[in-house]
């Protein structure tokens, strides 16, 4: 019954078993797709779904902390596999029913495939505190130098154009209504020119910013 979504998951590289233990799944799945879509006709939203479900079910939290900076990690739980291949399996059987020209076909069959509409896992809500560019510097307030500055006092998402690129550079669609806060600091570093601001009286870096 698993011959042929073996030979299809194989044939891609993309076998649930090899995932990183400490890959959440929507990261998990971006990087099965990154893989997957070198490969012509492969279902690759099916298999990589999968792969993310039996990730996220595999997975076990521990450490100490909350969602506002905590010291978390995980990691995978073997004794979890069966579990999760059972409440995984509606991609398996999704899976079966892709073959290139199949009538009747379910949608999620082309999804993710080359030359299809691409489809995406939007991550979950997070908050990161303190939030740091690449380089390892504060973020600044201001998108631009002196321009497109975050608004306290605005809880609008619209108010706040340097947390929403924040959070379009991790994956997120915005930053949640009131969802961030900026003080004075330095050094920090403006996103949409790599400048640096390092007057601690003058330069504003983001405190905290929760994404969407």
């Amino acid at each position: 019954m698993f011959s042929i979504v073996t030979r299809i998951i194989v044939a891609a590289g993309l076998i649930a078993t090899a995932m990183p233990s400490l890959a959440q799944d929507p990261f998990v799945y971006r990087e099965c797709m990154a893989l997957c879509t070198q490969f012509k006709d492969r279902p690759c939203h099916v298999t990589c779904s999968y792969n993310a479900c039996i990730a996220e079910k595999t997975r076990t939290n521990f450490g100490h902390g909350n969602s506002r900076g905590g010291l978390q990690s995980s990691q995978t739980d073997p004794g979890a596999w069966a579990a999760a291949t059972a409440a995984c399996y509606h991609w398996i059987t999704i899976l079966q029913q892709c073959g290139a020209g199949t009538p009747g076909a379910p949608p999620e069959c082309a999804a993710g495939t080359p030359g299809a509409p691409p489809r995406t896992v939007a991550p979950q809500p997070a908050r990161f505190d303190q939030p740091r560019t690449a380089k390892g510097n504060f973020v600044d307030r201001c998108y631009a130098f002196a321009s497109g500055c975050d608004d306290n006092n605005n809880p609008s998402p619209a108010a706040k154009p340097s947390a929403n690129a924040f959070c379009k550079s991790k994956g997120y669609t915005s930053v949640a209504p009131g969802g961030s806060q900026w003080s004075y600091k330095a050094p920090t570093e403006i996103q949409s020119s790599g400048q640096f601001c390092r007057d601690p009286k003058g330069c504003g870096g983001l405190d905290y910013v929760s994404c969407q």
